[in-house]
């Protein structure tokens, strides 16, 4: 019987090595780039340098979530830019993300990274990793997100999603490139605000649990700066004004970045035209552009004179 048991884990362990085997060598011969998977952040380049790599949420994924909008994006920028901004993902996996972009030893000039106030008032879209099952398989962001704390469920997924004919098929998701219509009346804006609000703050405004995750944010601050980086932290416009949890969001940061080199710029403020929407807090194509030639061109530049404080208001061109 002993012999047996012995014979069948060691078939078992073999089988597992096997099944790994075959899964890297699925991903080995993809050719992935950021407009083709949410799931592209682990697709990271090697030994390269970048002018500027951008983090956040789906916010600021819509730069580049077509091969159009993203050239036109970089040729505004006059600069390569690497867009690792992912849909659903709080500061904890951008944090997993730009260690496996250095890990990989790329460097960058400029990291910049996008922030969404509600995003760091809820476990869900930080510890839960709600796209952890379309990341490629790869050891190191495994490690990365047991050492970050991420859920023992959402590692379980992780793993067990690699084994699905989806990710075995290469299924990828086809990219929505249309200038969607702009949204316009209040009724609607009141609505999907309240919508949003439901469905992104269902634990809740927490200075306490915001607190904890602007510590990422400086792990973060500080894992770029290590690497030779200069970060630069910026709250992006939205049809929500005031944003729910901004104020919170603010108050908690205000510390971290006191008397740091960290440039910070809320354009909250600013493009409040329901034109360059798709929805109450994500960029057209046309709200893309617009931010990238009056905001983020200048911003990477060096040419805002003067990085915004928290209780200063935003003064640039509507």
């Amino acid at each position: 019987m002993t012999i047996l048991l012995r014979n069948i884990s060691c078939l078992l362990f073999i089988n597992c090595l096997l099944a790994v085997a075959f899964c890297y060598q699925i991903q080995r011969n993809r050719s992935v780039e950021r407009w083709e998977s949410y799931g592209s952040h682990n697709f990271i380049p090697h030994n390269e340098h970048m002018d500027a790599v951008l983090f956040g949420t789906s916010r600021s994924f819509a730069f580049s979530k077509c091969p159009e909008i993203h050239h036109e994006f970089e040729k505004i920028l006059d600069r390569p830019v690497l867009n690792l901004s992912q849909p659903g993902n709080g500061i904890v996996p951008n944090q997993i993300a730009l260690e496996r972009y250095f890990q990989e030893r790329n460097s960058a000039d400029q990291i910049v990274y996008f922030a969404d106030p509600t995003f760091f008032m809820t476990r869900k879209y930080n510890e839960g990793v709600p796209g952890i099952e379309v990341q490629p398989l790869n050891a190191q962001f495994f490690f990365l997100a047991m050492r970050a704390g991420v859920e023992e469920s959402r590692l379980l997924e992780y793993v067990r999603s690699k084994f699905a004919w989806s990710w075995i098929s290469d299924f990828r998701l086809d990219p929505d490139c249309s200038n969607t219509l702009p949204i316009g009346r209040p009724a609607i804006i009141e609505r999907a605000t309240k919508r949003r609000n439901k469905h992104l703050l269902a634990e809740g405004i927490s200075l306490e649990r915001t607190d904890h995750y602007v510590k990422v944010l400086g792990q973060f601050i500080e894992t770029a700066e290590r690497h030779g980086a200069t970060v630069s932290i910026v709250v992006l416009p939205t049809m929500l004004n005031p944003e729910t949890g901004k104020k919170t969001f603010l108050k908690a940061l205000k510390p971290l970045l006191s008397g740091s080199d960290v440039a910070f710029y809320d354009f909250g403020s600013v493009m409040d035209q329901a034109k360059f929407y798709e929805n109450i807090d994500h960029f057209n194509k046309d709200g893309v552009l617009h931010f990238a030639r009056e905001y983020l061109r200048p911003l990477l530049d060096g040419e805002l004179s003067v990085a915004l404080s928290m209780d200063t208001p935003m003064e640039m061109p509507p």
